[in-house]
């Protein structure tokens, strides 16, 4: 009986705690839901009514995030080191707003401030004014493209209501309300190698290729065979590899050193991701409009594209002395805007009102431009909101504000590496002008059956001292 009753004691005791642990746990999960979703209505209210925010740290460094909106993202940690003095610069912008009308003005003036104390002075067309409180600075508030590097520890608006991006056909479709600018229009290089694109005569073509800071093997077996400087005998030709800042510093100090041997890299000064692809693709712009303005042609690439070099010289080169004004690339039209659940997703803050891109644009592994487009996009990038998905913003939204400018659509077919190898391997020339190369050893096996299957052009424009050096002789008989 006694047994019994401590029995029915304990299992009461043990009942009551059960039950205050199920009420402790059915509290926090309500307020974790309470925080969730109050955290979610401070963001959205956050993104309607701000762009992004700037965070200036004691020693001059300057942090910027982007607010994550949904599928959009985070450029989280992002840190450029200011200088002992910094500058705001002054925008007037290709896009028009709908509360103004801004006509584009060719100013471009940088005002210094010294990052020093809680005022600072800012300037309106060499109008100065105390901007310690911009928010009640009426000049502040009708200028709608401000870069705000220098406010500190404070959320500010530089815009009232969307940006508006008006097309060549004259529509106006609604782009976004974020006023956060490429970072590399005027960071600081980490790396830069000035005097890559200085050649006796004309520099006919600069490729420049988007790579990873880790892909040191692709970056070398690029050099080796089909870009490399010394591969024609009446053509000069360089190779530029854009990269971001790496996470790991042991691997930041191998890229210093790949610097000094090759002389062929330029890095900027932000985290090197998949995201910050725009930061990348501007910074090329950037670096040839201030070091290479002699490259006739730009051939952008990845580092994991293989291309038939020789049949680039022999029929496209050509094409452009016809038609000077053509960018070509294989050609996305009506390209589909994801919000969600892919990879390409974008924040709904962009392009809101469309399911499709307004702006036709270049698929990025393959793209050759006149060297003479690359001040006009970089221009036009220093003026345009950042977009992260790359391919739309700099060969689609940046070419739509260089009047001139026309697409030349080439019919290329991005095979897989299987059938690209299989191409190549066959008897019959492979008419691929490009093809990926995501093993370490298929980049040689196209460029060895190039120089098979494509011999007389091989012959007509290589120099036969690299041909001989760098591969299997016997296969060419030069």
């Amino acid at each position: 009986m006694y047994r019994k009753k401590l029995i029915r004691g304990n299992f009461g005791r043990l009942s009551k705690i059960l039950f205050m642990l199920c009420i402790a746990s059915s509290l926090t999960s309500l307020f974790n839901i309470y925080i969730y979703f109050m955290s979610r209505t401070m963001i959205q209210q956050i993104s309607t009514s701000m762009t992004d925010y700037i965070i200036v740290g004691s020693k001059g460094e300057v942090h910027q995030r982007l607010l994550r909106g949904s599928g959009m993202a985070e450029h989280a940690n992002e840190t450029k080191h200011a200088p002992t003095k910094t500058g705001v610069r002054h925008h007037e912008s290709y896009l028009v707003s709908n509360t103004s009308n801004n006509e584009h003005d060719n100013s471009d003036e940088i005002f210094n401030k010294p990052l020093e104390g809680d005022v600072y002075q800012c300037r309106d067309h060499g109008n100065s004014s105390n901007c310690d409180n911009l928010e009640n600075n009426a000049e502040y508030k009708q200028e709608k493209q401000v870069n705000l590097s220098w406010i500190p520890l404070k959320f500010y608006k530089p815009a009232d209501g969307p940006h508006m991006l008006r097309l060549r056909n004259g529509k106006m479709v609604r782009y976004t309300n974020f006023s956060f600018y490429p970072l590399t229009t005027n960071s600081s290089y980490m790396l830069n190698n000035k005097n890559l694109c200085h050649v006796k005569g004309e520099l006919t073509i600069l490729i420049m290729v988007h790579t990873a800071v880790s892909h040191f093997h692709r970056r070398q077996v690029l050099r080796e065979t089909w870009a490399n400087k010394e591969l024609f005998k009446d053509i000069n030709m360089r190779i530029l590899f854009l990269l971001g800042r790496p996470k790991n510093e042991s691997i930041q100090v191998l890229l210093v050193n790949e610097s000094k041997q090759y002389q062929d890299l330029v890095q900027g000064d932000f985290i090197d991701d998949y995201h910050n692809l725009t930061h990348k693709g501007v910074l090329g712009f950037r670096w040839i409009t201030e070091n290479c303005r002699n490259a006739k042609f730009i051939l952008k690439i990845d580092d994991d594209v293989y291309v038939n070099i020789f049949r680039v010289v022999e029929e496209l080169l050509p094409i452009y002395r016809r038609h000077p004004h053509q960018i070509m690339c294989p050609l996305e039209k009506n390209g589909k805007i994801f919000h969600k659940n892919s990879k390409w997703a974008v924040s709904s803050d962009y392009f809101p009102d469309l399911q499709a891109y307004p702006v036709s644009y270049c698929l990025g592994p393959f793209v050759l431009i006149p060297g003479k487009f690359i001040p006009r996009l970089f221009e036009a990038a220093k003026r345009t909101p950042y977009f992260w998905v790359d391919d739309v913003y700099l060969f689609g939204i940046l070419v739509e504000l260089i009047q001139g400018s026309k697409f030349f659509s080439l019919r290329i077919k991005f095979e897989h590496e299987i059938k690209s190898v299989a191409c190549f391997s066959g008897n019959e020339p492979c008419k691929l002008l490009m093809a990926f190369a995501w093993k370490d050893d298929t980049m040689h096996k196209y460029w060895n059956a190039t120089m098979v299957q494509y011999r007389e052009l091989v012959k007509k424009y290589a120099n036969p001292n690299f041909i001989i050096q760098n591969s299997n002789s016997t296969l060419l008989n030069i």
